[in-house]
């Protein structure tokens, strides 16, 4: 019997944010389309949100991965994995063992500080990858000095992901869409985001569905909410939002995709968004959104509000009357060009277990 290629998904995981898990998992479930003989295996928290949407076999951690080195070692040394992806995570001591055990390593980062942990000279020997999740324009790109230090590891590849979702394929997305209620391009989406990413606000979706319920009232349009909660909360019958459940990530692309109008955090949904070319609102509901959301407002892509519901409907609804303003924002977001790329990221971890030391391939 030919062995499988396997793959070991590490990704920060616990009580109050789930965007590294999700990540990984939209990855995952990528992968195993493109490449069906994988053999998948995630690092999770016991205590993990969104813990039970992970389809694949899951190695338990009584914390997220990080503080949980020996059961991420036994996970390393039970499964023997061709490819581990450390999301954000991972320990010197645990990266030194699943080299040791002859696996590919990619580290993810998105924050500043776990960027520079990357780029320190131990981890650079170590790793094979570090993928850059979010765009140029909040990054910076590459320094000098991070630039000097390739010249010195040239194994080590530095990839700039914008950002990684399930691809809105167009049938899908309209039987989402009729599923729903909904017709492409008549509707304002609003989308509060994790906890994680919604420090600043006490409660991310009653703002969110607050403002939406104003932004109804005002404008008649059609607005839909994700407040993502096993059960939605009850609607405010036909004139009021439309308020969904939890839903899965390739949904959550879909209703992104066929909005006219997007009203978000200053997260990974803003990125998400304006791949899609959707023109959007953002407002920062945690402490490194403001940043990102003044530089998406100073190169036209975004507008944005303060925190209150009444500031946000309000806002909304003068863009949303605004055609020329939207027409312009629409050009400007298709020039800075944001791309998905979990095709790139797919690609990337096939061909580094095609490399590992015992691989099928």
């Amino acid at each position: 019997m030919t062995e499988r290629p396997r793959y070991l998904f590490s990704p920060v995981s616990g009580p109050n944010g789930a965007g590294e898990l999700m990540r990984c998992l939209i990855i995952a479930r990528e992968l195993v389309r493109a490449q069906p003989e994988a053999e998948v295996h995630f690092l999770v928290s016991r205590t993990a949100v969104f813990r039970e949407a992970v389809e694949f076999p899951i190695h338990d951690c009584d914390a997220s991965p990080t503080r949980s080195t020996a059961q991420v070692l036994g996970a390393i040394e039970d499964f023997a994995p061709h490819v581990v992806v450390f999301d954000n995570s991972g320990r010197t001591a645990q990266l030194k063992a699943a080299r040791r055990a002859g696996a590919r390593l990619v580290f993810s980062s998105r924050a500043p500080h776990l960027r520079r942990k990357a780029f320190r000279l131990k981890w650079m020997r170590l790793l094979d990858e570090h993928w850059i999740v979010f765009p140029g324009f909040i990054t910076g790109g590459l320094g000098w000095y991070e630039k000097l230090k390739l010249r010195w590891f040239p194994g080590y590849r530095v990839r700039c992901l914008d950002t990684l979702f399930p691809p809105s394929e167009p049938g899908a997305r309209l039987d989402c869409l009729t599923r729903n209620g909904l017709e492409e391009g008549r509707y304002t989406l609003f989308v509060p985001g994790g906890r994680s990413e919604a420090n600043r606000a006490e409660d991310p979706t009653e703002l969110l569905v607050a403002a939406a319920r104003e932004y109804v009232a005002a404008t008649g349009e059609t607005a839909v909410v994700l407040t993502g909660r096993a059960e939605a909360p009850p609607a405010d019958g036909s004139t009021g939002p439309k308020l969904l459940p939890r839903v899965a990530p390739a949904e959550v692309q879909h209703l992104l995709a066929g909005a006219r109008l997007v009203v978000c955090n200053g997260g990974t949904t803003m990125v998400h968004a304006l791949a899609h070319g959707r023109q959007l609102l953002a407002v920062p509901l945690a402490s490194d959104q403001g940043r990102r959301i003044r530089l998406a407002v100073k190169l036209g892509v975004a507008a944005t509000a303060s925190r209150s519901p009444s500031a946000i409907a309000s806002e909304a609804a003068v863009l949303l009357a605004d055609g020329p303003r939207r027409d312009q924002m629409t050009r400007r977001i298709a020039e800075l060009g944001i791309a998905n790329g979990v095709d790139e990221a797919v690609a990337a971890l096939i061909e580094l277990a095609r490399r590992a030391p015992g691989s099928p391939a």
